[in-house]
């Protein structure tokens, strides 16, 4: 997967309620972390106000990037996701424009069955660009979800005898919304938001549990990540309160889960997963990877790249911006500058 590029490019990640930044590189054969940084996104009315914020604060805090490349990933809270096949960068409806194309892997006559399109929010790229631009970065291509987590689980399941010909399912459990990707070869061959899943909605749960505001319920799931349901007791009692409190909430997530995977089994066998793999905030959580695996009965993994050396880090929250900083390397790469 690794070209002859001696640095990745900076991944930035530019989710709902975190900027996550990463850049890899290599040294005497093997890969290794160069710089991340994770952030919360600051809150304002400005959407380029705030992204600026969020971009100093997290090359700050990175430090030592190297060179000025740089692969973005939109939150899919600023995408719609739909069938049929679209050259990137065409205008879909007026506000849109399309960030990503995929086959699904359906052998069918019909084109809109064959394909994923990807169409995210024309300002929101323009601006993430822009910002770039104003940070002193060069914007090489803006990503979508759905193919920045495919390469991050492809990168797991290409050194795993067990999967290389089997699909791996991909889940990002984020703020916004929660994705489940069935993985192929780097490629998400079936894509689906899991409905009410993300961890705004637990937010929004923990609001009517205990009568708190939706900010401050956010900052409680900042601070005390819950504990999954059967886990071990905590030494934050916090974090063993907030998972009680949020027991519906996370049988609502296995529900949406057992219902996809349901649906893959019967009427999309390839797509089938033979094994999970957690990324984002939710992965995060005590014990959640033990928990989902045994309520679903499918090994469950929290995502975590093969032969990095350093290891002290936030794996699940990395894993978009680290598949994004993989893109320098891609042997046939496509350069998809942001308008």
């Amino acid at each position: 997967m690794f070209g002859s590029t001696r640095h990745g490019w900076i991944g930035i990640d530019v989710g709902a309620s975190t900027l996550t930044l990463a850049q890899l590189g290599r040294h005497r054969g093997r890969v290794e972390l160069l710089a991340a940084a994770s952030v919360q996104r600051a809150r304002s009315d400005n959407p380029a106000d705030a992204l600026r914020d969020d971009l100093e604060t997290a090359l700050a805090v990175a430090g030592d990037l190297r060179g000025k490349r740089v692969a973005a990933m939109v939150s899919m809270a600023s995408c719609q996701l739909g069938p049929g096949r679209m050259p990137i960068g065409q205008a879909g409806e007026a506000s849109e424009a399309c960030v990503g194309t995929w086959p699904t892997g359906i052998e069918t006559s019909d084109p809109d069955k064959g394909w994923y399109t990807l169409a995210a929010d024309v300002e929101v790229v323009r601006t993430i660009a822009d910002e770039l631009l104003s940070a002193g970065l060069s914007c090489r291509t803006v990503d979508g979800a759905p193919m920045a987590i495919a390469r991050a689980v492809g990168m797991v399941a290409s050194t795993e005898s067990s999967s290389k010909k089997r699909a791996t399912g991909g889940i990002d459990w984020g703020w916004s919304s929660a994705m489940f990707c069935s993985v192929i070869s780097g490629y998400p061959v079936y894509v689906r938001k899991l409905k009410n899943c993300g961890l705004a909605d637990a937010a929004l749960a923990l609001t009517k549990e205990v009568n708190i505001t939706f900010e401050d319920a956010r900052d409680a799931l900042t601070r005390h990540l819950p504990l999954a349901p059967g886990a071990p007791s905590a030494d934050d009692p916090v974090c063993a309160e907030l998972g009680q409190l949020l027991r519906p909430y996370f049988d609502r997530f296995k529900a949406e889960v057992q219902r996809t995977i349901d649906h893959l089994r019967i009427h999309r066998q390839q797509a089938n997963p033979a094994a999970l793999r957690l990324l984002g905030g939710g992965a995060m959580m005590s014990h959640v990877a033990d928990w989902l695996a045994s309520s679903i009965q499918l090994p469950t993994r929290i995502w975590q790249p093969p032969g990095i050396d350093n290891q002290d880090h936030d794996w699940p929250v990395l894993g978009p911006a680290i598949s994004l900083s993989t893109l320098a390397w891609q042997k046939k790469r496509v350069v998809r500058k942001a308008a």
